[in-house]
């Protein structure tokens, strides 16, 4: 019988991480002393460090049973269930742990990040905050209470939190990286930047922060910097997907002239000819998720170049069609439509951005307009943030939360929507948000669509049909797209006409008296180069005209922006200073009562006004417009047309800035605009066609489908 100071020189393998070691000689101990409690639970233990919780649980559980009053058992056997996504038995041990030693904090944390993982967010917190209650110092407790406060949207409460933990434990690098990640959504991407910059300052941060930085240094339109940290992570993991992407992809948000423009573009086309002689290689299926997270992108920035970008959009839907050829087999060939109740059809909509946003205010009308005797209609909102309009999109489907935190989160939501056995599948704005772009690379429904919330083709070889209307459509349209283009009248949606501002004065929005105000609203990426030219001239032509831009919520590019416009007036020989006034980020409602003491708004070349311009019509602001080749550099053109004021839409750049001149100074004619604006602004809002035929369109290429199946 082997004696206790045996034991003690096992312990001592598994204390010095001996651990093939440890485990042989535990092995040996537990067959020869199957009632010894403390092997039974060690080698448990040796088996979690191994990486095997599924080999470990019953050992854990064995040691659970021969001391039932063992806290720290009953903690361990909630570890292995955890790490083998056993959920609801984690619960259960921990909760058996608190009910021995109700001051266990390891308990109440491990219970809480279980919680959160269920997406219990309020219980979780509890849970985070009983620790605390008596452990006030305790720094993973703080650190994870600040992740729930953000995932449940109370951002200022998680920055409290994470601050506190940082505080407690300054060398974390896992809770810096989370602290940077709340500043980032809370409006304070520079401070988030240089906190992740500390972090990268020390060698054992790993590669997350890294990753973090890299994307905040392109969304502050640093790409040359964000591009070499990219790759500086690839030369540490040679395998790393999203590093090759970041590498090889990443583009400006703003562009300091067209010649810039154009040399961003052809480094990246040389970056998907690098990619192309990439593979991920074979994919077992328990790593899908894993790369669906690391193929989490979306090239948002090129369709702001003002080009046709099928080309290079078809080359990179093609490339990571065949990186995902290794997923599930469920995700390539999607089961059979469901039984249709009533001979109803099975719809889905995806997007991150059903609340109160752009798109929701587009294409919830899709969701809530749709005939409910003739569609069963699912939501999948994988976003984090729901409210109002969420709730009202809601009401009108089979509703399912499904925030896309992780690689595990995007695999779940792609057997979700396999397993709702959908005819159609529908997706209003790819190309917006990064993680729903590759699953819609993969084949969860027969039928898959993209509508114009993103106006350009997704070049995904797996979406077949794209949504978009027909009045913003050039001629010809069909070539710009790898999809079947499906023209829906006017604006293709139902669009509610937004409420009418409050009054204001120039004086209330810091704006002077006595100038010609011409609002030029545009987000910074939206402004290229070839605008420049065009508010230099108007300010050229007319002394008192005062450009009036907004502050972004990326303050970085409203000042790169702003440095190109300053040197465009200055070679004109005005001063800038004169000619332009930047207000600082608005409410919603400040901006609408902007519209209302401006003289018109000028709309954007490339890429048009699409919300934009529905808010100043609305608002009865006159919007002068080029439109180009392109859909969406016509959608404020087409909307002109659909009320009778196509003499705000140009022929070319002189024409517009006569058009923007004549607003400023032809009193009589400008107050003949806003009237017709306000007479005829009711045509473009809350129009029932779109839909009707949005509703035919989904049954026919349903129907077409099944016939060529």
């Amino acid at each position: 019988m082997p004696e206790p100071k045996d034991f003690r020189r096992i312990v001592d393998l598994q204390l010095n991480g001996r651990l093939p070691e440890a485990e042989a000689a535990l092995r040996a101990w537990v067959e020869a002393r199957p009632a010894h409690a403390e092997a039974q639970a060690r080698l448990g233990m040796v088996l979690l460090s191994r990486a095997q919780p599924a080999a470990a649980l019953p050992f854990l559980q064995a040691a659970a049973w021969l001391e039932p009053g063992n806290p720290q058992a009953a903690c361990l056997v909630g570890a292995a269930c955890h790490t083998l996504g056993r959920l609801d038995e984690a619960a259960a041990s921990y909760r058996r742990a608190i009910g021995i030693a109700p001051r266990l904090e390891r308990a109440y944390n491990n219970l809480g990040l279980v919680l959160h993982e269920q997406g219990e967010l309020a219980a979780a917190e509890s849970a985070f905050k009983a620790v605390l209650a008596f452990l006030p110092d305790y720094a993973n407790a703080w650190a994870n209470l600040g992740m729930v406060l953000a995932a449940a949207g109370r951002d200022g409460e998680a920055l409290a939190a994470l601050r506190h933990a940082l505080r407690l434990r300054p060398a974390d690098t896992g809770t810096a990286l989370q602290l940077a990640l709340c500043l980032e959504r809370s409006g304070e991407p520079e401070e988030a930047m240089r906190l992740l910059q500390a972090c990268c300052g020390q060698e054992e941060a790993g590669v997350a922060p890294r990753m973090a930085l890299a994307r905040m240094l392109a969304a502050a339109n640093r790409a040359a910097e964000a591009r070499a940290l990219y790759a500086r992570v690839l030369e540490r993991e040679p395998a790393n997907l999203k590093a090759a992407l970041g590498a090889c992809l990443t583009l400006p948000l703003v562009h300091g002239s067209r010649t810039a423009l154009e040399q961003e573009r052809r480094r990246y086309e040389a970056g998907i000819a690098i990619l192309e002689r990439m593979d991920a290689g074979p994919v077992r299926p328990a790593q899908a998720g894993q790369l669906l997270s690391d193929l989490a992108w979306v090239n948002f920035p090129l369709a702001y170049q003002g080009l046709d970008d099928r080309a290079l959009q078809v080359r990179y839907g093609q490339w990571l069609t065949r990186l995902l050829q290794h997923a599930p087999p469920a995700w390539a060939h999607p089961q059979p439509p469901g039984a249709r109740a009533g001979g109803k059809l099975r719809v889905g909509f995806a997007s991150s951005l059903f609340y109160r946003s752009t798109v929701c205010g587009y294409f919830g009308g899709w969701v809530t307009g749709l005939d409910r005797d003739r569609f069963e209609v699912f939501v999948y909102h994988t976003g984090l943030r729901e409210d109002d309009m969420t709730r009202a999109v809601a009401v009108h489907a089979h509703y399912r939360h499904a925030p896309l935190l992780d690689g595990a989160a995007m695999a779940g939501l792609a057997h979700m929507i396999a397993a709702d056995r959908l005819d159609v599948m529908v997706y209003p704005e790819l190309g917006m948000t990064a993680e729903l772009f590759p699953l819609a690379a993969l084949r969860l429904a027969p039928v898959q669509c993209a509508g114009w919330g993103h106006p350009v083709t997704t070049g995904l070889p797996n979406i077949d049909y794209y949504f978009s209307s027909d009045a913003m459509e050039p001629p010809g349209a069909e070539t710009a797209y790898s999809e079947q283009l499906i023209r829906l009248p006017g604006l293709g949606t139902r669009y509610a006409r937004p409420a009418a501002p409050l009054p204001a004065t120039r004086e209330d929005l810091g704006l002077p008296a006595g100038r010609h105000l011409v609002l030029f609203p545009h987000a910074p990426f939206k402004i290229h180069p070839d605008n420049d030219a065009v508010l230099a001239e108007i300010a050229v032509r007319d002394p008192q005209a005062l450009l009036v831009l907004v502050q972004d919520r990326q303050p970085a590019l409203t000042r790169a922006v702003v440095a190109r416009l300053d040197a465009a007036l200055a070679a004109r020989g005005c001063p800038p200073a004169r000619h332009i006034k930047v207000l600082p980020y608005l409410r919603h409602a400040d901006y609408l009562r902007l519209h209302t003491v401006c003289d018109l708004m000028l709309d954007c070349l490339h890429w048009s006004g699409g919300n934009t311009t529905l808010d100043a019509i609305a608002c009865g602001l006159p919007v002068a417009t080029l439109p180009g080749t392109t859909m969406r550099s016509r959608q404020s053109a087409a909307m002109l047309r659909m009320i009778g004021l196509e003499q705000l839409v140009a022929a070319d750049a002189v024409g517009w800035i006569d058009i923007a001149h004549r607003l400023m100074n032809d009193l009589a004619w400008a107050d003949t605009v806003r009237k017709r604006l306000r007479d005829r602004a009711g045509l473009l809002f809350d129009q029932a066609l779109p839909l009707a035929q949005l509703q035919d369109a989904l049954f026919a290429i349903v129907e077409n489908n099944t016939k060529n199946a």
